[in-house]
């Protein structure tokens, strides 16, 4: 039946959720490669008689020539370097410059580049099983089954990562080699607002401008792609320059408490995803966005087109099995991205910064990007999508190959700050959450982001008051 399905996926979600917390272990701490500079004497008073005898033979000072050509070169790599780190102007720049140097070091991994012949079928079944998941949650509502509901919608978020994870290789190139955002738009149902509108204007340009953008600018740009798409989610649990995440507005010091900051984190990420819900409607009606008036025809026009097609499907949804499936669509999509979730450490720490660890090759004094190694089987809940700093650093990797990257080029990655503890993530996410990318801490190449309409007139409008912090 139906309710037996929906208690066999829950237990298999449970029991891989309770193997993960007995098999991770403590975050690893760092290790930094530093230069190592012997100590010199200043004076020659200060050397023993025997090392002056030594020094007056003509092999000696022959040797000693030699050494201090030796060292006059080591210094001159080290100026080098700290030309380069002076060169590293974003957070985006510190994953091109270390692509550059694994490339030269390792040419091998260009052989992980291009298409997963696995990914397009995998994709397609997971959306055919999603589909049906949803036929049944709608089911068991009717039925008044809401513990078995609950389960089925938590053991539906993994069909979710996994939706996301190969939408999100298909716009990098991972899936298709052709018409990428025709397959994008029909492999991004069903859904309930879903990842297209993200993935269509916002994934591949916070590739290339990760914090180098404000909230405000995001929402009044007149480009038809978001500067940087990340900034819409970071904001909710990171600090941006003008925006500190809502849990942090708290009043009598609650702010301080992770676990309240945990339940307002939670509670506005599922009412966030109901008014996107309801905003969704409204382009598919009226064919316009509100929250992004400035930009220009084309992207309304590619909204409201989604949003037509996610309409229709969403209707035969309800009718074959009545608005359980909407629930169901709801709860699996934001479900991932809550405390409550495993795989939610791999998406807080996405853009964890690290200010004081730069890495093994000096490209930088601030880490923007980390990854979470906990083992297989989180890899496997994650698809991989805990390999961070590895995507960014070649996005045209496929989520299957990405292991295989770190392992490619370990000096690359065992050097610079990881995590292997999902639970203490958690945790420290919402005890001290911290500036989206370590931004902050780069010497920011500021792009313009020309502004039609004045940032007084959005104060006005209803939906740049619920996402934007009063003080603007």
């Amino acid at each position: 039946s139906c309710a037996t399905r929906a208690m066999m996926m829950a237990a298999i979600a449970t029991a891989s959720c309770l193997t993960l917390a007995l098999t991770v272990g403590n975050v690893h701490p760092v290790h930094v490669r530093q230069p190592y500079l012997s100590q010199g004497y200043q004076h020659k008073s200060q050397l023993d008689p025997f090392m002056l005898q030594q020094l007056q033979d003509p092999c000696a000072q022959a040797h000693l020539v030699s050494t201090v050509r030796r060292a006059r070169s080591a210094m001159m790599v080290l100026a080098q370097d700290s030309e380069m780190e002076l060169s590293i102007r974003t957070p985006s720049e510190w994953h091109s410059r270390r692509r550059q140097q694994i490339l030269e070091a390792h040419p091998d991994v260009q052989q992980l580049f291009g298409v997963d012949a696995l990914s397009l079928p995998l994709l397609s079944l997971v959306n055919v099983m999603h589909a049906g998941a949803a036929l049944c949650a709608g089911q068991l509502l009717q039925n008044g089954d809401a513990g078995n509901l609950l389960l089925l919608c938590y053991a539906g978020s993994f069909l979710s990562i996994a939706q996301f994870i190969m939408l999100h290789d298909l716009i990098h190139g991972g899936v298709v080699r052709s018409n990428r955002l025709g397959w994008l738009r029909a492999l991004s149902l069903p859904s309930f607002f879903g990842y297209y509108l993200y993935l269509r204007f916002g994934h591949l340009s916070h590739h290339r401008a990760m914090g180098e953008y404000t909230y405000a600018e995001i929402f009044t740009s007149v480009r038809t792609e978001f500067e940087d798409g990340d900034v819409m989610f970071a904001q909710h649990r990171q600090v941006l320059d003008e925006h500190a995440p809502w849990m942090q507005r708290l009043p009598f010091g609650w702010q301080q408490n992770p676990v309240v900051n945990m339940g307002i984190y939670s509670s506005t990420i599922l009412f966030e995803r109901i008014v996107l819900f309801l905003v969704d409607k409204y382009i598919a009606v009226v064919g316009f966005n509100p929250f992004f008036a400035n930009k220009p025809a084309a992207f309304h026009e590619q909204n409201a087109l989604f949003a037509r097609f996610n309409l229709c499907v969403q209707l035969a949804l309800v009718g074959l099995s009545g608005p359980g499936a909407l629930v169901y669509l709801w709860l699996s999509e934001t479900l991932w991205t809550l405390p409550v979730h495993p795989v939610s450490a791999s998406f807080y720490t996405n853009h964890e910064p690290h200010a004081e660890a730069g890495d093994a090759h000096a490209t930088s004094a601030t880490q923007p990007s980390s990854s979470v190694y906990a083992g297989r089987l989180y890899d496997a809940l994650c698809l991989n999508m805990n390999y961070h700093v590895e995507h960014h650093d070649f996005p045209e990797v496929p989520w299957r190959r990405l292991p295989a990257l770190r392992a490619a080029a370990p000096e690359f990655y065992d050097s610079i700050v990881s995590f292997n503890d999902p639970l203490k993530v958690i945790y420290d996410t919402f005890d001290s959450p911290r500036f989206y990318a370590g931004a902050n801490k780069f010497p920011k190449k500021r792009r313009s982001a020309k502004q039609e309409k004045p940032l007084q007139d959005y104060k006005e409008n209803v939906l740049w008051r619920m996402l934007l912090d009063r003080s603007l």
